[in-house]
């Protein structure tokens, strides 16, 4: 690019409504003038920092000299940057579309020579060659998304452009609670959705999401599995416990046949479910996105759905959000739900409510603190709800705590549900049912000379408490007091 040009791509990148996207990705070292270089680390350092661009010249003067501090730029250089950063800020004639092309395309050019001198005398084994194969195909997908022709993504006026078909309510994907179905409107859930289920500590929060992604893959669809926690090996064996209905030692000792035959079934249905994990706190949902691109590539695999276990454990990928817990829960629910939104599917994920909430009966917004967020920052949230009776007797309640469609969250809403640990498997079950097992295990623990006073602990939301005669009104929902 000429010095002039460069100059007319600066000015692009620093005013330009549809150029801010860009300073993710581009590299200052593409501006050879000494100056403009120095100008585009200023700015997509800022761009790094904050999450957006200095609002006026005079925020990327100080930041400049604020920068100098640490950078040891001579006085006389800093005096030529400050003038050119006000040239650079002078309004001038662009052409946008043009010169955002050339931009990629003379960014790309300089990502794939820094790719090659990372792997020079590199590509002779299996994963570097993966690596580097992905590395490329992500720089090579650098494309202008304002241009994509995504029919599902951009409009036209609706009413001017209205032509009388009838307006598309997309149904709902249902999940295997039913009752939760017909508490939203669509009867299940839809893309790019994104569901959080909360629950306090050891409280069978993976067990669920390996119950969701089983019912939908005996439903014929794909998922991909983002395990942060437990490694791929358990994840995998878990879920054949769920879909045999084995205890651990069980599965150990079953013939391989039966297990293939249960394979055959998914196969049979076209459903499918990858497993992956990601360490603790070392990954972002980027490296999800390259390993994504890789199962396209290698296996023809693309999810209908995601399990997220779970966001807390991931990095935000904007780095300003990442140093802090609260902003960067929320900087990761936004990558999440990004990255759904872009490739087309749904998520459920796990979320750990904060120990100080569970034992009260009334809970504020301080009390949740970075899950208050999470609420704020998906589509529907759900709880695993459970007093130390239903946990002695192996169930637990599911409650709304928020929905964007559907019925809203009332603390006379719930479905019980019966959980049986040793093979992974929790079943909705009836009201009556459910009352018929908490009175017998209050029975029986009285009878052991345990306290009944020390199980009516409310484990999370409300101010409601069970009477002593569970059969009695567990049908009715609950006993207020």
């Amino acid at each position: 690019m000429t010095r002039e040009f460069e100059l007319l791509c600066l000015k692009y990148l620093t005013s330009d409504k549809d150029a801010e996207d860009l300073l993710a990705i581009i590299k200052p070292s593409i501006f050879k003038s000494s100056e403009y270089n120095i100008y585009a680390q200023l700015l997509t350092s800022y761009y790094s920092k904050y999450g957006t661009r200095p609002a006026n010249v005079e925020t990327l003067i100080q930041y400049l000299h604020e920068a100098s501090k640490t950078s040891n730029i001579p006085a006389d250089l800093i005096g030529v940057l400050e003038g050119t950063i006000r040239t650079i800020h002078n309004p001038y004639p662009i052409d946008s579309p043009f010169t955002r092309e050339l931009l990629i395309t003379n960014n790309r050019q300089a990502l794939i020579v820094d790719l090659n001198t990372e792997y020079i005398g590199k590509l002779d084994n299996r994963t570097n060659q993966d690596a580097y194969r992905i590395s490329m195909e992500d720089i090579y997908s650098l494309e202008d998304v304002s241009n994509t022709a995504d029919s599902d993504r951009w409009g036209v006026p609706l009413f001017e452009n209205y032509t009388g078909d009838k307006p598309i309510v997309e149904e709902g994907i249902p999940c295997t609670f039913e009752t939760l179905n017909t508490w939203t409107s669509i009867g299940g859930f839809i893309k790019p959705e994104l569901i959080v289920w909360m629950s306090g500590p050891k409280s069978f929060k993976t067990g669920f999401m390996i119950n969701l992604a089983d019912h939908l893959t005996v439903m014929g669809y794909k998922g991909y599995y983002v395990d942060t926690e437990n490694g791929r090996k358990a994840i995998e064996s878990r879920i054949f416990q769920k879909r045999l209905s084995l205890t651990d030692k069980e599965l150990m000792k079953i013939p391989s046949n039966i297990i293939l035959n249960s394979v055959k079934i998914s196969r049979g249905m076209r459903g499918d479910l990858v497993v992956d994990h990601y360490p603790k706190s070392s990954c972002t949902t980027i490296d999800v996105r390259k390993r994504l691109k890789y199962l396209k590539k290698e296996f023809n695999f693309s999810p209908e759905f995601i399990i997220w276990d779970y966001p807390d454990n991931l990095i935000a990928t904007k780095k300003h959000m990442a140093n802090n817990i609260t902003t960067n829960t929320q900087g990761v629910y936004g990558d999440i739900m990004a990255l759904q939104s872009d490739i087309g599917v749904f998520g459920h994920a796990p979320s750990q409510i904060n120990r100080a909430a569970l034992s009260k009966k009334i809970f504020t917004a301080g009390d949740i603190a970075t899950d208050f967020s999470k609420i704020f920052n998906c589509h529907a949230c759900y709880a695993i709800c459970a007093t130390d009776l239903e946990i002695e007797s192996n169930t637990a309640r599911i409650h709304i705590v928020a929905q964007r469609r559907g019925l809203r969250a009332s603390q006379e809403l719930f479905f019980p549900v019966e959980i049986q640990y040793g093979i992974q498997s929790v079943k909705e079950i009836n009201y009556e049912a459910a009352g018929r097992i908490l009175d017998l295990k209050r029975k029986a623990l009285t009878v052991a000379g345990y306290s009944f006073d020390a199980y009516n602990r409310l484990m999370f939301e409300g101010s409601y408490v069970y009477d002593n005669d569970f059969s009695k009104y567990y049908p009715n929902h609950i006993n207020q007091k």
